[in-house]
């Protein structure tokens, strides 16, 4: 057990610097782009709904980018790029490479499930501060609860009463931890793998979507469990081999 957090916090020594700056400046860019909204709306220049507001401070692609440089922090750490020496410290403490593959694919689901936090906190946040700023004769007591249903990035981000899409990005998240931390173990064999970059386009493409799109969330599960389980296959076959 003290090696498998041995191994965790090896992980996180050497990311989390990394992973909390980006989310900082994540959090910080929507920040001022929604108060320069919301003072154009006190001040009556505009008259933004609730998902024109975060449209407008281009939410999404801020979160987006921050997404992708998280999950290339992630992969870098595994990878070496970032000075972490992983493979020697790996065989100091004694512990297969295998095992710690899924270790710190727990890691990297954990990341994500933050950073998906954190976007909520944001969101819902300036979601009840424009309640404040906006006239009472263009809002009402439903009007957050039918932003989150009628966006397909509010909706996504937290969906309304929609069980599949919770499950979709649950599976997402855990499907790229993994994922993630097979990419790193095949890049310390200086073998190639794309299955990453396809999952982290499906996350991207797939990610928004409208309530009640049962097809296109039930699709990104299928594919998140066939990618994330051949990138684990591809771990248990060569285990073997590659810790002879």
């Amino acid at each position: 057990m003290k090696k498998n957090l041995s191994v965790l916090m090896l992980a996180a020594r050497t990311s989390i610097y990394h992973i909390a700056a980006i989310m900082a400046v994540m959090a910080a860019a929507e920040s001022a782009l929604l108060y320069y909204n919301l003072e154009k709306i006190r001040s009556g220049s505009v008259i933004y709904s609730i998902s024109e507001m975060f449209a407008s401070a281009k939410v999404p692609l801020i979160f987006g980018t921050a997404f992708l440089f998280v999950c290339f922090i992630l992969a870098a750490t595994g990878c070496e790029f970032l000075g972490s020496r992983v493979r020697y410290t790996i065989q100091r403490l004694s512990v297969k490479e295998s095992v710690t593959v899924h270790l710190w694919a727990v890691y990297n689901a954990a990341v994500l499930f933050v950073l998906w936090a954190l976007q909520i906190a944001i969101v819902f946040g300036f979601s009840k501060l424009y309640m404040q700023y906006m006239s009472p004769e263009y809002t009402s007591g439903m009007s957050i609860f039918i932003a989150f249903a009628d966006d397909g990035f509010l909706h996504s981000l937290l969906p309304v009463f929609e069980t599949t899409r919770y499950v979709r990005n649950i599976v997402l998240i855990l499907a790229l931890g993994e994922t993630i931390a097979v990419f790193s173990y095949k890049m310390r064999r200086d073998a190639r793998d794309f299955n990453l970059i396809l999952l982290a386009a499906i996350a991207i493409v797939g990610f928004k979507a409208q309530t009640g799109a049962f097809t296109n969330d039930m699709l990104v599960i299928i594919l998140s469990l066939i990618i994330s389980g051949a990138s684990a296959y591809c771990v248990f076959r060569r285990r073997d081999e590659n810790e002879a």
